[in-house]
């Protein structure tokens, strides 16, 4: 295997999840993908200086409470009535939000999710010991 321009790449590292409380971050990836049960979802990834965590928020009737609150969080006005919204006018915002810990679907242990939204400068500042109150993994997950 013949490598070349090694010299000119800084090495991987691997990401640091933020840890479970309060981060204020900035949305540095909105897109719109599908869930494994073919429901159209968000895909987030959000950072600071702390660290990095990604959310996929399923969009179906039992999540809207969920979409609606990370809208409303980056200050994008909901209008009345159906309409059609673009995830990237998300890229760029600054919200708050709250990670937690919560049991994996399979029993394996745990996994880093968020939790809530709010607008930035809004809300509790540092960690919590609050239970989980929602997910966004799974179509099976009920985040609310």
């Amino acid at each position: 295997m013949k490598l070349e321009g090694m010299e000119e790449v800084e090495a991987w590292s691997p990401d640091v999840i933020l840890s479970p409380g309060w981060h204020e971050v900035e949305i540095t990836e909105a897109g719109e993908g599908t869930s494994r049960n073919k429901h159209p979802q968000m895909e987030l990834r959000m950072e600071n200086t702390d660290g990095n965590i990604r959310d996929w928020i399923v969009v179906n009737a039992k999540t809207r409470g969920k979409v609606k609150q990370v809208i409303e969080a980056a200050g994008i006005e909901i209008t009345p009535g159906d309409w059609d919204f673009q995830t990237s006018a998300l890229q760029g915002k600054k919200v708050r939000i709250k990670v937690g810990n919560e049991p994996k679907n399979d029993g394996s242990g745990d996994r880093t999710v968020v939790q809530a939204y709010t607008p930035s400068g809004s809300g509790p500042v540092g960690t919590t010991g609050e239970a989980a109150a929602t997910s966004s993994g799974s179509d099976d997950d009920i985040p609310f």
